[in-house]
C-alpha cells in the first residue's frame, strides 16, 4: 500500500485501499483513513459523493456511520475527521 499526500492532511494518513479510476470529468477510488486523520476545510469545484464502507467519520457537523452516504455540491466547503479507522468510496464528477 502506498501512502498519498492529500491537501489539508494533518498528522494521520489517507491510504488507497484498492484502485483509483480517473477519466475526463470523473474520478473514483476506495480509501482508508486512519483514526484521528484530519482534513482541513477545503472547497469543491465538482460534486463529491462519499459512501462510508466501514468505520465512523465526521464530515463538517455530520457523523457518518458504515453504510451512510453524503453528497457535497460544487462551491461547498468541507472538513473531516476519522473517528475510527474508515474505508470509503469517493466519487468526484
Amino acid at each position: 500500500m502506498q501512502h498519498v499526500k492529500t491537501q489539508g492532511l494533518a498528522s494521520r494518513r489517507i491510504v488507497p485501499a484498492l484502485a483509483q479510476l480517473k477519466m475526463p470529468g470523473f474520478a473514483t477510488g476506495v480509501f482508508i483513513a486512519e483514526r484521528g486523520c484530519l482534513v482541513e476545510s477545503h472547497g469543491h469545484d465538482k460534486v463529491e459523493e462519499i459512501y462510508l464502507l466501514s468505520g465512523r467519520l465526521r464530515l463538517n457537523d455530520t457523523i457518518l456511520d458504515a453504510g451512510d452516504m453524503h453528497r457535497v455540491e460544487p462551491g461547498e466547503f468541507t472538513d473531516l475527521e476519522a473517528l475510527e479507522d474508515c474505508r470509503f468510496l469517493l466519487m468526484n464528477y
